[in-house]
């Protein structure tokens, strides 16, 4: 019964099946006759299979153990959380601040210490992100910046008394100016390298 018909097929059924999805649906779905349904079917559920209901979540599943009381490791961590809360008076009326928006909140969970929800998390790790893409952005401007003021240094070294060729550092000269313009009289710029630029600018022609 059921030749002819590609082993994805079967396999296919057989997960709608275990899905909570009616014979007489498939047929529908699928085209394929009920007697071929139901032999395929048949043994999905073996007899040491138990129909278990979610302790936390009040979801159905089936599984080998009897004993199980969760159908997951997550609504397992949530409900021993909850039995903690329930002993202790303490966990009751204790109050954590969400690290990114700083409303206090008690967690409904064990693993929910740093923020108050799902998207203050997801919330949190895009500042995180955009913070270091910053950093980043002011690392490289710095790089670019002494880089090319070792260049002009080097150029005045080599010149000796004579002046920077701006045809040839026309670049560096660029860099070191925008950047002196930007952070003249911060502390990016202290009262030595000011003195300094300002003697490199000087020595251009």
């Amino acid at each position: 019964m059921g030749r002819g018909y590609d082993v994805k097929v079967r396999e296919g059924v057989k997960e709608m099946y275990k899905g909570g999805t009616r014979r007489s649906l498939i047929v529908k779905i699928t085209g394929i006759p009920l007697s071929t349904i139901y032999s395929w079917t048949k043994d999905v559920f073996s007899p040491s299979l138990v129909l278990i209901q979610c302790e936390a979540c009040d979801k159905k599943i089936r599984t080998l153990n009897i004993n199980q009381k969760y159908c997951s490791p997550s609504c397992k961590k949530h409900a021993y959380y909850l039995r903690r809360k329930q002993r202790n008076p303490l966990l009751k009326v204790l109050k954590f601040v969400c690290e990114h928006c700083g409303q206090a909140y008690q967690p409904a969970h064990g693993n929910a210490k740093k923020y108050c929800s799902e998207e203050c998390r997801k919330a949190a790790a895009n500042q995180r992100r955009q913070n270091h893409r910053e950093v980043e952005a002011d690392q490289l401007e710095r790089a670019t910046f002494e880089s090319a003021l070792d260049r002009l240094r080097q150029a005045r070294r080599d010149a000796l008394n004579m002046r920077i060729d701006s045809t040839k550092h026309s670049g560096d000269i660029d860099i070191v100016t925008e950047y002196f313009n930007k952070y003249r009289g911060t502390a990016s710029v202290p009262h030595e390298l000011l003195n300094e630029i300002q003697d490199l600018i000087k020595m251009v022609k």
